[in-house]
């Protein structure tokens, strides 16, 4: 509210209404029209103006008082809102700082995850094939990225490994084709790793060969539902505090610190059972709540980085940074956004 403006108004209309009280007051009364002036005539038009005016001044400045003890409170809210989100950008900075696999550490670890995915993309498309699954292309490619994705995640040699089986088993959902890619490509994987991780225990520790498949439940877990708190917490602010586009601005300098190939393994992650939260699971009908497309959180991925995966499938009215202009169906959803 521009609070100079409306005390401009009051002053203004508070010296009509007391010019005006004084214009009926002069020619109504019958004292003023010849003679000396009688002071207690003016007495009493003071008392009118007075009354009226004073009354129309007193319940303005309570009102102002409330507004501005409103907006005071409004604006410590919003710096706790702000202190709180810088807090959680910081602990995810340290998230990542943090990350330690195979020697390497910090970002070069996702870096590895995100190179990893993509070997497991093309093992899992070529034991798991379109024609023998009979399904249309684009949901037989949807499979394949989710299969690829959870053996990256979980590993192939470890207490979730029954559990990884009946999660791929439910997504390829035709018996003999699960039972054909457990037994040439889940088990060939699990063996393979065990006799690798045997052959790493002879080897001193920095002689070891990279453990494919390990599994990356204990870094990622964690990586991503921090993300999305971090995300929700500042969507879930409320409309009358936060405009969509100070939402936006906040997300923005998340998304900053999210790499190239960070953004291109959260893409694997959104689309994958795992993340379908962000945006992709079907019982999010509200636009308010596709926190990817909203945020256009996977911007900077550049055309062609993905390889066989194309974004745009999957989220169609993201502005990607390659693009000459706004998708389509952008600007109606910003209408909405709040």
């Amino acid at each position: 509210m521009n609070y100079e403006k409306f005390g401009k108004t009051l002053i203004i209309t508070g010296a009509c209404f007391t010019l005006f009280f004084a214009i009926v007051f002069i020619f109504n009364s019958t004292e003023l029209k010849a003679g000396p002036i009688d002071a207690a005539i003016w007495g009493q038009y003071g008392d009118i103006v007075g009354g009226f005016v004073g009354t129309i001044v007193a319940l303005v400045g309570v009102f102002l008082l409330f507004e501005t003890l409103k907006e005071q409170r409004h604006t410590y809210i919003k710096q706790q809102v702000e202190t709180r989100f810088f807090e959680l950008l910081k602990l995810h900075r340290d998230n990542v700082n943090e990350m330690t696999s195979k020697g390497n550490t910090g970002r070069n670890v996702l870096i590895d995850i995100k190179d990893e995915f993509h070997d497991s993309y093309f093992l899992v498309s070529q034991w798991y094939k379109q024609g023998d699954s009979k399904l249309s292309e684009d949901i037989w490619k949807d499979n394949v990225i989710k299969v690829a994705y959870l053996i990256v995640f979980f590993g192939v040699d470890n207490s979730s490994t029954t559990y990884l089986k009946n999660r791929i088993k439910e997504i390829i959902n035709n018996d003999v084709v699960y039972s054909l890619f457990e037994r040439f490509c889940l088990d060939s994987l699990i063996n393979n790793h065990a006799a690798q991780k045997e052959n790493n225990k002879a080897k001193p520790k920095e002689e070891r060969n990279y453990l494919r498949y390990d599994g990356h439940q204990s870094r990622l877990g964690h990586y991503y539902r921090h993300l999305f708190q971090t995300v929700k917490y500042i969507n879930e602010q409320p409309r009358n505090l936060f405009s969509f586009q100070e939402k936006y601005n906040y997300i923005k300098t998340l998304r900053a610190q999210l790499g190239t190939h960070e953004q291109a393994l959260f893409l694997y992650n959104a689309i994958s059972p795992l993340g379908e939260p962000w945006e992709l699971c079907s019982d999010i009908k509200d636009e308010n709540q596709k926190l990817i497309t909203k945020y256009n959180f996977i911007k900077n991925i550049p055309l062609g980085f993905t390889r066989e995966i194309d974004p745009k499938k999957y989220f169609p009215n993201v502005f990607y940074e390659n693009d000459a202009s706004s998708p389509v169906g952008r600007a109606a959803l910003e209408k909405i956004y709040n």
